[in-house]
């Protein structure tokens, strides 16, 4: 393995172990009614290609934010772990930083079942695990890049948002 590459596993490493910033992964409980969230998984990419970026900054304050909390269904997560991996390998991260970033996501996350399957409802069969996800955890939001495929969601009561507003909207909170 390459230093460069060692460097990008450790600072994978680093990126899920300064998330945490030493607070409990489950701090969320100690507010009453945290804003309820379903990730896109194009979020999750976007905070593996920059650091410096708006998902990053987002999925940093994962599971030590207590105003707000994201949710998991089984679907989503094996999306996840197919595209983590897929895009992390070619960033220089090996299949065990893609595996401790899920694993970050996971713990941080609340796993919903899914009684019901919505099927089709979007355009991209990708984006319906997503809405299935926010349906069964009563999610106020979906975050997304891709807000205009999440549409069909208002209808339902979830409004879907980019990172930057969202984390404005936690400006707010």
């Amino acid at each position: 393995m390459s230093s460069s590459r060692e460097g990008q596993g450790h600072a994978m490493r680093a990126f899920a172990a300064s998330t945490i910033g030493g607070r409990s992964l489950y701090s969320w409980e100690s507010v009453p009614n945290p804003c309820q969230v379903v990730l896109d998984t194009n979020v999750l990419v976007s905070a593996l290609r920059s650091r410096q970026g708006v998902s990053a900054a987002l999925v940093g304050q994962v599971g030590a934010d207590p105003r707000w909390q994201i949710n998991l269904s089984v679907a989503l997560v094996l999306e996840y772990t197919e595209i983590i991996h897929r895009e992390g390998s070619p960033l220089g991260f090996s299949w065990q930083d893609c595996e401790d970033f899920l694993d970050f996501i996971c713990a941080a996350g609340v796993e919903r079942t899914i009684y019901f399957l919505w099927r089709p409802c979007l355009a991209d069969p990708d984006d319906d695990l997503v809405f299935e996800c926010a349906l069964a955890s009563s999610a106020e939001h979906i975050i997304t890049y891709n807000v205009r495929h999440f549409a069909e969601a208002l209808k339902y009561g979830i409004v879907p948002l980019s990172p930057a507003d969202f984390l404005r909207k936690l400006r707010t909170i």
